[in-house]
């Protein structure tokens, strides 16, 4: 049977029935611990119903770190440096391998004069390859400023 796939049915988790539970109710059910056990059960189309044991891992959500750094970008715009650091704080902690929210916490940090933590932010984003961080940090003087 394999893993899960769309349009598996899960009748029960750790031996609750779902059946008259919404899909969030289902969802907060398997949440637990990370390299925890939740043992299901399983409906497939043209299979028997089957059990199956899966260990909790952490879940990143891509989207939502692309949703911050996107309102990072717009209080940017808007000269709410504040509010764009706080945004890219947190598409960080969704996904610290996201070059565009380094990108934009170093300029808003830089505009909000904490030049240290911008250049540092900058520099960040060019070693996950975000090309205009690697221009700006090449063709600028902010090493050498004072």
């Amino acid at each position: 049977m394999g893993n899960l796939k769309v349009g598996d049915q899960i009748l029960e988790v750790n031996g609750i029935s779902t059946s008259k539970m919404s899909v969030t109710d289902v969802a907060n059910l398997m949440e637990g611990d990370v390299n925890t056990t939740v043992f299901l059960l399983i409906r497939r189309s043209g299979f028997r119903d089957k059990e199956a044991m899966l260990i909790r891992e952490n879940f990143i959500n891509t989207n939502v770190d692309k949703h911050y750094v996107k309102r990072c970008s717009a209080h940017f715009e808007l000269k709410d440096y504040s509010d764009a650091v706080d945004d890219c704080n947190e598409a960080v902690k969704i996904n610290p391998n996201n070059d565009k929210a380094y990108y934009w916490r170093g300029l808003s940090h830089i505009m909000n004069r904490n030049k240290y933590q911008g250049v540092e932010d900058l520099r960040k984003a060019a070693s996950l390859g975000h090309k205009r961080a690697k221009e700006i940090l090449k063709n600028s003087n902010f090493l050498n400023e004072n």
